[in-house]
């Protein structure tokens, strides 16, 4: 569980990151995870992951998810395209 928590989380950091992006820009986060009894090792791997950032978290515990992945993320950020512009 924890390597795929890891590997979603990472993958929402890499998109983020090439619209130039940084975890500070994240407003809410939705988590889709098998088993409610992940909740506790999804955090830990997601605090590890966006440090300080603080964005509205909604976790939703379901019995299963397709092609048996265990972690589903989605994320929504408000970058400001100015301050962004190369």
């Amino acid at each position: 569980f924890e390597t795929q928590a890891g590997q979603a989380i990472d993958n929402m950091l890499a998109v983020l990151k090439a619209a130039g992006g940084t975890p500070a820009d994240l407003v809410k986060v939705t988590a889709y995870i098998v088993g409610v009894s992940n909740w506790l090792s999804f955090n830990q791997v997601y605090a590890e992951r966006l440090g300080n950032a603080r964005p509205a978290r909604t976790i939703v515990p379901v019995s299963e998810l397709h092609f048996g992945y265990l972690v589903e993320v989605d994320a929504i950020a408000v970058l400001d395209l100015n301050e962004h512009a190369t």
